[in-house]
């Protein structure tokens, strides 16, 4: 996949997902104000980087089990849970996604820094199959926890991603993915034959 093709899958995955979430107010009034609410991509239909194959039948049936779960940090340690939890989960657009709080001034702090860009979910799972090509297709997904990754370390799924939820999409991003995305909805436009 191109620079521009990858940019354009980003961006419109940003502005189409989460249609299944009711509004920031509703999660606030049930979880609380404290801490901060983002949005989460948190494993796609895709192959990982660790040789997982993750099917549209299996995270079609698993992304609801990733709700309520805790989070952490690179796959090292546990945030206190449950003032870190992710809140919400469903599939969608060949997805899991989830919505976070967190409470953790740390990984705030990180966040704000541009430091955290990606997770990584851990899980158990009931059996397994094995292709021919040495990849792992797992059966039975239950999620067990989200990780939050800091730029040093990869996320097994590329596409993965985290962002701060405020109640506009134009709040959501800084600076420069705001440029972005207004460079791909021109674009767009003008593929489409609409002149801006």
């Amino acid at each position: 996949m191109n620079l521009v093709r990858k940019l354009r899958f980003r961006i419109a995955s940003l502005a189409e997902s989460f249609r299944w979430a009711p509004p920031i107010e509703f999660y606030k009034m049930v979880e609380g104000e404290e801490g901060r609410f983002y949005k989460v991509h948190a494993i796609h239909v895709t192959t990982t980087g660790n040789r997982a194959k993750y099917t549209e039948e299996e995270l079609m049936s698993s992304a609801r089990s990733l709700a309520d779960k805790p989070l952490g940090l690179n796959h090292q340690r546990q945030l206190p849970f449950p003032r870190n939890k992710v809140v919400d989960s469903e599939f969608e657009d060949m997805k899991a996604e989830a919505i976070i709080r967190v409470v953790d001034e740390e990984v705030n702090r990180l966040y704000d820094a541009g430091k955290i860009r990606n997770v990584s979910i851990e899980a158990k799972y009931r059996s397994r199959d094995a292709e021919e090509t040495r990849v792992l297709v797992p059966r039975g997904i239950v999620f067990t926890r989200l990780d939050l990754l800091t730029e040093d370390v990869a996320p097994g799924d590329p596409f993965t991603s985290i962002m701060l939820w405020k109640r506009k999409l134009s709040e959501s991003l800084n600076p420069q993915q705001r440029e972005q995305y207004l460079a791909a909805v021109v674009a767009e436009l003008r593929r489409r034959g609409v002149k801006a």
